[in-house]
């Protein structure tokens, strides 16, 4: 029996959590053995799951990050317990997601990594494995991360730390570790990202890119006048006069529970940075309302086509998007056509099934090489 280890910070909850969870449910479905190891936030799993550290240990790395700039250097018992378990469960490839998040240490992995003859999947979900701090860099129009790190400018952003600079030693640190790994596969989920990716340090490694995808098989029709009577959504708030249209549903994660919302509403309006909601927003055929700044949205934003799937709005301006939604509320006739699209796009590109089947796929064929 072959056995998958995937690592990344979250299990079953999120967007890449439940990707992760995915991706280890088709794997058991095919016959093998799917571990999943995670930093936090706990949840049910048809895998097997190995917990990376505790809660003390995460804000120690956490208060490491704030003061000294070394996310991803700290947690190192942490992460040799979960080397000696991999040593145990000996997996047939190890598939790698998120490693940012206060829980595993990049230099203790990476060593190890680097002495185990089996393949290595790593999904980049974002740019920190690009950079020595951010995740993101496009909000400043930055490209030192092509060539090498310093004096970063966005420090306070998440990983923040308030006291130093570390930023050039991480890069250099990042650098040699993960290019030191011979047998990897990098997956990035855009267009863009995999563009990026063929800048950077990465630029001799594997590339291949799989988009994210949505699950298909949860979004259901159901009774939508009686979900309306159910959900209670009159009188529950009275704010400027708008309790019959405003209702605070507070953080959703259960599809069971996202779905009615999903299916009785006419737009996903998404005023910050959107990324894997618009695929789920597509997925229910909803179009989607998203500010004007694509370089500031996430890679899913590529899914994204301006008067086919939804309007944008000009950031920051609330009349501008005002208008926009209103515009596309007494447009009927529009809404109807962007649906369509937004389902077709779903169902042939994005869905999840199309995802997880192109990453087994590519772990099978990276088994044949060993």
């Amino acid at each position: 029996m072959k056995t998958l280890l995937q690592i990344n910070s979250v299990v079953n909850t999120g967007s890449t959590g439940k990707i992760v969870e995915e991706i280890g449910d088709l794997a058991i479905n095919w016959g093998w053995q799917s571990y999943i190891a995670y930093g936090r936030n706990n949840r049910s799993s048809n895998s097997e799951l190995i917990k990376i550290g505790n809660d003390l240990d995460i804000r120690l790395h956490g208060l490491q990050t704030r003061l000294f700039d070394s996310h991803g250097f700290g947690s190192i018992k942490a992460t040799k317990f979960l080397i000696e378990n991999v040593k145990k469960i000996k997996p047939n490839i190890i598939h790698i997601h998120n490693l940012h998040g206060y829980y595993i240490n990049i230099e203790v992995l990476f060593n190890y990594l680097c002495t185990v003859n089996i393949p290595i999947v790593w999904t980049l979900h974002d740019c920190w494995a690009l950079t020595g701090h951010c995740t993101y860099f496009d909000k400043i129009n930055c490209l030192k991360w092509q060539t090498k790190c310093y004096e970063c400018d966005l420090l306070s952003e998440y990983p923040k730390s308030l006291l130093r600079d570390r930023s050039e030693k991480n890069f250099q640190l990042k650098k040699n570790l993960f290019t030191n790994i011979k047998n990897l596969t990098i997956i990035p989920v855009s267009n863009w990202l995999e563009n990026l990716v063929k800048q950077s340090f990465f630029c001799d490694s594997k590339i291949i890119t799989i988009h994210n995808g949505v699950d298909l098989r949860t979004f259901r029709p159901i009774n939508q006048s009686k979900l309306v009577q159910n959900l209670n959504l009159v009188n529950k708030i009275n704010i400027l006069n708008l309790a019959d249209y405003v209702y605070f549903a507070g953080e959703l994660y259960d599809e069971e529970l996202l779905a009615p919302w999903f299916l009785t509403s006419k737009l996903l309006i998404h005023p910050a940075s959107i990324g894997l909601s618009i695929l789920h927003a597509f997925g229910y055929g909803l179009p989607v309302v998203a500010h004007n700044m694509g370089n500031l949205h996430g890679p899913e934003y590529c899914t994204f086509i301006p008067e086919k799937t939804g309007k944008n709005f000009q950031k920051d301006n609330i009349n501008d998007l005002a208008n926009t939604v209103v515009e596309l509320i007494n447009d009927q006739e529009a809404r109807k056509l962007m649906k369509m699209e937004t389902i077709r796009i779903a169902r042939t590109k994005y869905n999840v099934d199309i995802m997880v089947e192109r990453y087994l796929t590519i772990a099978k064929k990276a088994l044949h090489s060993y």
